[in-house]
């Protein structure tokens, strides 16, 4: 990023620029900063987008500056400027781009060079489908102050309001964390202050305790021998509202398969079905159209747009068929795969355990995960599922995928560990 003065104001330029339908939270943002550049920690917002920036290890000097990008009042939506500025490292250009009255994901970036800037406008030309409603080249950096300067607020910054581009830095500043530690230490002391409290009424009622835990001692036995006697009280039963299998694989297949294979150039790589939609991910081909995109989609970079269809609703439940030993299941699982020409992927995990007033209880099923892959699409287009993979009592189906003609099946299976 660089700087510059206008109304004896800093703003920054050189930021990248998101669209975001809704603000994303800090933890959102922080993820998203360290996909794209672990050295990003400053990010600014303007209405339905947000940037990141890179302050080179100094958050505090960004204080109070914001982005210019962000504070541009233009009356056309559709713009691409080029202008000469200067900080004090030097003269620099700042090429500055709109499309749709949104900064282009690419248009708020600084050259040391024209050449170089020049070379990046013909880039964001080429991206278009159509040319910039207007177009602005100021040589030198008092052309370019004559040309921002009635366009930029110079008003108090606080005045301009919360989408006006202030950088924001993305991790605590040293002043954040050190009230965050007073604050932990006086809820700390709360605590403790607390705890002490507790201790106290604990020995003023010790007398009264003493004759009710003779009582209690008669009572917790008896309470053990009930929790023990029923274990599966205990215990979630997911597959007993989970979707009937059979009916859910075939509205997942017949979900995935009427989607079209290219849509306004852009070719569908992935499909994955998870129980409520299809998620489709498009792969960009040359000469694929961007302002005209898949239906639903959204661009996630030039290469990728991606859309989310919803699928059938599947009203037909498992039931409470009993489970069957995990022996079975793995037969079964083994059974199917062979007959699906497919590979398996099967683990069962260890009973799950919890304490229930002081009794621990085991788990009287385990959960295991499977995962069933390179199953021919003539298995998939015949919907040949054996009966007995599919009506296998305590099998849940999590995801279809589709990756570029391979399929492969996912979910959970609960069984009886003998």
């Amino acid at each position: 990023m660089r700087r510059v003065s206008i109304h004896k104001r800093t703003w920054a330029v050189g930021l990248q620029w998101y669209l975001s339908n809704a603000r994303p939270g800090v933890l959102e943002l922080r993820r998203l900063a360290r996909k794209e550049d672990p050295n990003l920690d400053l990010v600014a917002f303007r209405q339905r987008q947000h940037a990141f920036g890179v302050s080179q290890g100094d958050v505090r000097a960004w204080r109070g500056v914001r982005a210019l990008a962000a504070s541009v009042k233009l009356a056309t939506p559709s713009f691409l400027g080029l202008f000469c500025l200067e900080d004090d490292e030097g003269s620099y250009w700042w090429v500055f781009a709109l499309h749709q009255a949104l900064v282009v994901g690419m248009g708020d970036q600084v050259f040391t060079s024209r050449s170089e800037a020049d070379s990046w406008i013909r880039s964001l030309r080429g991206l278009m489908d159509e040319d910039f409603e207007e177009s602005v080249t100021c040589e030198t950096f008092r052309e370019s102050l004559e040309w921002l300067s009635p366009l930029v607020p110079s008003m108090p910054l606080w005045i301009a309001g919360k989408q006006s581009g202030a950088l924001l830095p993305l991790q605590p500043v040293p002043s954040q964390r050190r009230n965050q530690v007073i604050g932990g230490i006086v809820v700390l002391l709360l605590l403790s202050g607390g705890y002490v409290l507790k201790l106290f009424l604990e020995h003023q009622a010790g007398k009264r305790a003493v004759e009710a835990a003779r009582t209690v001692m008669l009572d917790k036995e008896q309470r053990r021998r009930e929790i023990m006697a029923n274990p599966e009280a205990h215990f979630q039963r997911p597959w007993l509202e989970a979707p009937d299998v059979a009916e859910s694989i075939q509205s997942g297949i017949t979900a995935i398969l009427g989607l079209p294979l290219v849509a306004s150039g852009w070719v569908l790589e992935t499909a994955t079905f998870d129980g409520q939609a299809v998620t489709v991910s498009w792969g960009h081909r040359p000469g694929a159209d961007f302002s005209q995109l898949p239906p639903g989609a959204r661009i996630e970079n030039p290469q990728k747009a991606v859309s989310r269809f919803p699928a059938g609703k599947v009203s037909r439940l498992q039931g409470a068929a009993a489970l069957i030993p995990r022996e079975d299941c793995t037969r079964r699982f083994y059974q199917g795969t062979q007959l699906m020409s497919g590979r398996l992927k099967l683990q069962f995990h260890a009973q799950e355990k919890r304490e229930i007033e002081g009794v621990e209880v085991i788990s009287p099923w385990q959960k295991g995960q499977w995962e069933l892959v390179d199953v021919p699409a003539a298995v998939v287009l015949d919907a040949s599922f054996p009966e007995g993979f599919t009506a296998m009592p305590g099998l849940m189906l999590s995801s279809i995928i589709q990756d570029k003609g391979s399929w492969s099946f996912k979910g959970a299976i609960y069984a009886v560990p003998r």
